[in-house]
């Protein structure tokens, strides 16, 4: 190892006197944690990576316009979208959303996953409240949370928080921040 950073780089260099070196062609490699969406889709110059919005706009509006062409008119019918809401709840106990489990069923009820996949990933998912994926032996169907006000306002009746309020612990994944704006 040559070089590990705080930041979760890591740089690793090919170690002349192994026994069987000719064959490694690379002299070093790096390790970059790129906190961003676009990661599959980098641009590499002069050692550097960036991500590339362009190149990830274009290639997410070709996703979706090849899943719709194949007869999916709602995008990626195999991926699903879940909001980690256990860690909201795991991070402050001394509030309504931490104290009494009905506040949390209450938030899931207030959740419109429909209208959050199409303003946050464009409509290419399934809105789904787990993390399995459509189609798979593991996914639930009988789990799907479908957006319930009347039964939300309900729950927030019986524990006696009308309109509970909480903090998003920062800092967030930006997916997970973008979803939640």
């Amino acid at each position: 190892m040559r070089r590990s950073r705080f930041t979760g780089s890591l740089t690793l260099q090919r170690f002349d006197r192994y026994w069987n070196a000719a064959p490694i062609s690379p002299h070093s490699v790096a390790y970059r944690t790129i906190p961003d969406d676009s990661v599959r889709l980098i641009r590499l110059g002069s050692g550097e990576s960036r991500p590339d919005p362009a190149a990830f706009a274009e290639r997410y509006g070709d996703r979706r316009w090849r899943c719709r062409s194949e007869g999916h008119p709602r995008g990626l019918r195999r991926l699903s979208t879940w909001f980690p809401l256990t860690s909201i709840r795991a991070t402050r106990r001394r509030n309504p959303l931490g104290m009494d489990p009905r506040v949390g069923q209450a938030f899931e009820l207030s959740l419109d996953r429909d209208a959050l996949n199409q303003v946050t990933y464009e409509g290419l998912f399934v809105p789904a409240s787990q993390t399995e994926p459509v189609g798979t032996q593991f996914y639930d169907k009988a789990h799907l949370m479908r957006r319930d006000v009347d039964k939300e306002k309900a729950l927030l009746a019986q524990t006696g928080t009308p309109s509970p309020s909480f903090t998003l612990p920062s800092p967030i994944a930006r997916r997970w921040s973008r979803s939640a704006r």
